[in-house]
């Protein structure tokens, strides 16, 4: 078994949170308030409804800018990791991969009474022997979140920090990298960050990106080492900014009932959960909870030109992103055309 798997298991063989469903007159200090699921400090998030004009769509309107951060070191020629085994309420077995800073600006600001984030000066103040190595922001999902933003940062130290306690942990990144693959393991930040950091600055050093020995490593490395086509580059650019040009009806809010947020035959819904944890900021909590029907499909369709790869990718407009129009995979949730289906289920 894996390393890092070993040590993920550990903590999801003797979990440290507890999560029951409460009812909402018990999820103090949350209140359904003026048609919107909120704290009387308006700190966090809040679950608000979006006029769709055949209902109202719920969204988690957190308006913060959440910062998620990676810590890298190189150790005798090896780019390491400093990963953090993450209990949140939402996942899926509870324990996940996260970045080395994962927290919003209620988070990191202490609204809710409780200890401090581990390495945030890192990030916000970093010191001349670090190397900022990324630094980008991105959406959270458009159909989920209401114009949320989080800020995805990368950055190299001189020597590895300590870790903080058992919950942090240094390891190879080739051997993360690696288990992107397996089911809920590493969870969508930790993708994130990763994938917004420079991919030559993802390996070793010394060492090429995609370095192995398969067909498919063979074809990411010619990918990555062709040279941009700006015309192509630029003309998607230019679509882009089009469609977020393009003239939109403004958005109204919904007042939310009981009754539809409890609603579970809808799309989504709202359930409200008290959480015991030994491993957050604070020992336990009540919230509400976002909940979908069915799986999510996600599919990026690639082929081969010119010796390495090209991608087939697609403007998508949701409702909650700030930019209206981002770039997504060939396939999100959505039908599809015949042919895609078929590659699907070939």
């Amino acid at each position: 078994m894996n390393n890092a798997v070993r040590w993920i298991d550990g903590f999801r063989r003797s979990p440290s949170m507890v999560v029951r469903r409460i009812d909402l007159a018990d999820c103090d200090p949350w209140t359904l308030d003026n048609g919107a699921v909120m704290r009387p400090d308006s700190r966090f998030f809040r679950v608000v409804g979006v006029d769709r004009g055949d209902r109202a769509q719920l969204f988690i309107d957190q308006p913060e800018v959440a910062m998620m951060g990676f810590i890298l070191a190189d150790v005798d020629g090896t780019r390491r990791v400093l990963i953090q085994a993450k209990d949140e309420p939402g996942n899926k077995l509870l324990t996940q991969i996260a970045p080395t800073v994962q927290a919003t600006k209620s988070n990191s600001d202490g609204a809710h009474g409780g200890s401090a984030i581990p390495y945030l000066d890192v990030f916000f103040d970093p010191s001349d022997n670090q190397r900022v190595l990324s630094d980008s922001q991105s959406s959270e999902h458009g159909e989920r979140f209401w114009k949320k933003q989080n800020r995805n940062m990368s950055i190299l130290v001189a020597e590895p920090l300590s870790a903080v306690n058992s919950r942090y942990e240094w390891f190879d990144l080739s051997e993360i990298l690696r288990l992107m693959d397996v089911d809920f393991l590493i969870n969508t930040d930790s993708r994130s960050v990763l994938v917004s950091t420079p991919w030559g600055e993802l390996s070793d050093p010394g060492r090429a990106p995609f370095d192995g020995e398969s067909e498919f490593h063979h074809l990411l490395s010619a990918s990555f080492q062709q040279e941009d086509d700006p015309l192509a580059v630029d003309g998607l650019i230019a679509d882009v900014q089009v469609a977020r040009n393009r003239k939109r009806d403004p958005q109204d809010f919904a007042p939310l009932t009981e009754e539809r947020l409890s609603d579970s035959s809808a799309r989504e819904w709202v359930r409200y959960i008290h959480v015991s944890s030994e491993s957050r900021e604070i020992g336990e909590w009540t919230q509400p909870i976002y909940e979908t029907g069915g799986e999510e499909r996600l599919a990026l369709i690639l082929a081969r030109r010119r010796g390495g790869l090209v991608v087939l990718i697609r403007l998508s407009e949701e409702l909650g992103l700030r930019t209206h129009v981002e770039l997504t995979t060939t396939i999100n949730n959505e039908p599809v055309a015949p042919v895609l289906e078929r590659l699907l289920t070939t």
